[in-house]
């Protein structure tokens, strides 16, 4: 009989020392500190978390409302002005909107023509090749190989050296001849450009909170169409921009820009509160030149591409006008984002705000378990163990428990608050 007690002693003492402690019930203990420096402390930083919450997190940001970018974009444009201007050969050409834009479908993204290097009547056959082409060179023969080709080259080598000018020879190619040479006029010839108009036509949804905007006022009609111009202050709903506005706000030259051409940026921007109504909802534009290079870099700049014009003559031979094209570009960039007061959101961003609030205790316990000059004192009063009499001694016998450790200690205190001065 006494050996069974003993064994069911011993084993009451080995579960105090495997579970006892894991078993134990904390509670905070409230000890109030009279210690001026840090109670400053303390409440300066509850005031920095609670002005950041309200004056970031709620205004600025937002964060009582749900938001939602644009999900349906559409835009469609068109250019109106015309310009004439003469040709190498020194003829006067018309340059309507069917020439000078391209493509002519009119999306978001289309290319105004403002300089052009022209090649006329080219025809299939065989001439020396432009001395600037790497290979191209050469004082005999058999420096060129029939068939070959080069990347940058005009045609296919038919393995003749021949005469370029007084002082090059290059090799023979099979080509459109004449080769293109020369450079692009160094002031645009489409000058008049500057006066060309777009008429921008945007369009945008919000799917979520089913809401339609566009940059044109609903009661918009063609006699306040032909007379408006965009205008940031004055009409901000005038959908057409002045070609040299659009380049000059984006902090470009026009009559450099259109020498030698460049990619511009129309960006529309939606940023819509919808707690204040869709009527509320603007767009907002900004202008950005989008090809940027920098200024001592040796790569070409500037927007061009060619095209060409066949032709055939009575005799049934065909023949060619080569364009090199310089223009400027456009692009119109949609983007946008609405918001509207949701209660999901609001709670979660409150919670996180009260939560944070808390940062302020940890830091202060930290100056005053670790830092001031009281600290052991401090100590003594922040922690405080009580152990349940009827199991006090069950685990002397073993030491201490597997979950007893300086974080796991036991913490017990009434409610009421006791005061600690400095």
């Amino acid at each position: 009989m006494a050996v069974a007690t003993e064994l069911a002693t011993r084993a009451r003492s080995l579960g105090s020392f495997l579970f006892g402690d894991c078993l134990d019930y904390e509670t905070p203990k409230a000890v109030v500190i009279k210690d001026k420096v840090v109670g400053l402390v303390y409440r300066l930083l509850q005031l920095i978390i609670i002005s950041y919450f309200l004056g970031w997190v709620f205004l600025t940001q937002k964060a009582y409302q749900s938001f939602e970018k644009v999900t349906e974009s559409s835009v469609i444009s068109k250019v109106k002005g015309v310009e004439a201007a003469a040709s190498k050969s020194g003829q006067m050409r018309v340059w309507d909107v069917a020439e000078y834009v391209t493509p002519p479908q009119g999306g978001n993204s289309f290319c105004i023509v403002t300089n052009v290097l022209e090649t006329p009547r080219q025809m299939l056959g065989t001439c020396a090749e432009n001395k600037k082409v790497p290979g191209a060179k050469c004082t005999k023969h058999s420096d060129c190989k029939a068939g070959q080709t080069h990347l940058l080259g005009s045609g296919v080598k038919t393995g003749r050296c021949v005469p370029r000018d007084d002082e090059y020879k290059t090799c023979e190619v099979m080509a459109w001849c004449p080769l293109e040479s020369g450079y692009a006029p160094k002031k645009p010839m489409l000058a008049g450009a500057e006066n060309f108009t777009i008429l921008i036509k945007n369009s945008v949804t919000f799917g979520r909170f089913k809401v339609e905007r566009s940059n044109m006022k609903d009661d918009v009609n063609k006699s306040y169409l032909q007379n408006c111009l965009h205008d940031p202050i004055r009409d901000n709903y005038c959908p057409i921009f002045r070609l040299g506005d659009v380049v000059t706000r984006a902090g470009q030259d026009f009559e450099m820009l259109a020498a030698k051409g460049g990619v511009l940026g129309i960006l529309i921007q939606w940023i819509c509160d919808l707690d204040h109504g869709a009527a509320a909802c603007h767009p907002k534009y900004s202008f950005e030149r989008l090809d940027k290079v920098p200024p001592l870099s040796d790569l070409s700049s500037g927007y061009n591409f060619r095209y060409a014009e066949k032709h055939v003559f009575p005799n049934g031979t065909e023949f060619r006008y080569l364009y090199k094209i310089y223009g400027i570009r456009i692009d119109v960039l949609v983007s946008g984002e609405a918001g509207r007061f949701d209660v999901v959101p609001t709670l979660i961003n409150i919670a996180s705000a009260l939560t944070s609030i808390g940062v302020g205790s940890v830091i202060c316990d930290f100056i005053l378990l670790n830092i001031t000059k009281q600290r052991q004192k401090y100590r003594k009063h922040k922690v405080e163990e009580v152990e349940n009499e009827k199991q006090k001694g069950l685990a002397h016998g073993y030491g201490t428990s597997l979950c007893k450790g300086n974080a796991l200690s036991s913490q017990f205190s009434d409610r009421a608050p006791f005061a600690l001065s400095k």
